[in-house]
């Protein structure tokens, strides 16, 4: 399912860890493929290792949307281990316990209100290993990029339902039999 180990490209360990994980989301469709790529590339830097960012289709499967991480496969099944053992609750996943994966490898939930919305899968170079607190804030944003991720999704419906809602409302006036027409 992922790239054979080694496979990552190296990173600047000991980057800046991630201040400003909001600003690296926007709300514009052309400015969240880029904010998602500035996360890709922050998540590589503080690791110092590779990534990919993974999102939720409709079915349940995970989407690749951006990486680093060479090989990284185009889709997660929604009954791929991976994915079960993150919908069931799981803050971070070592890949070597459900996959043929070395221990430097490790996939974080994107979750919100315990739906998994995405995920965050992360490799280092071979002999490189995350310490504890590196593997804790890794979790928590990829908590926050996920939540700022659903709240871009759950305003973007809500921008689409108002524009549905006018137009219709226009539509019914233009069209509307009942209404008083007014003589020229």
């Amino acid at each position: 399912m992922f790239p054979p180990a080694g496979a990552c490209s190296p990173g600047r360990r000991g980057a800046p860890i991630f201040d400003d994980l909001p600003r690296l989301v926007s709300p514009t469709r052309a400015h969240r493929r880029i904010s998602r790529a500035r996360f890709v590339t922050t998540v590589d830097a503080f690791t110092g290792g590779s990534s990919a960012l993974y999102t939720e289709d409709s079915t349940g499967n995970l989407n690749l949307e951006r990486a680093t991480l060479r090989g990284a496969p185009q889709n997660i099944s929604v009954n791929d281990e991976v994915t079960v053992k993150l919908r069931q609750g799981a803050r971070r996943l070592e890949l070597s316990r459900v996959a043929e994966r070395p221990a430097r490898d490790w996939a974080f939930p994107m979750a919100v209100h315990g739906r998994l919305c995405g995920a965050l899968v992360v490799a280092r170079e071979p002999r490189a290993s995350y310490r504890s607190e590196e593997l804790s804030q890794l979790a928590d944003s990829a908590q926050t990029i996920g939540l700022n991720l659903e709240n871009l999704r759950a305003a973007n419906l809500q921008q689409n339902t108002t524009s549905v809602r006018s137009n219709s409302t226009s539509w019914r006036q233009q069209t509307n039999p009942l209404q008083p027409r007014t003589q020229a």
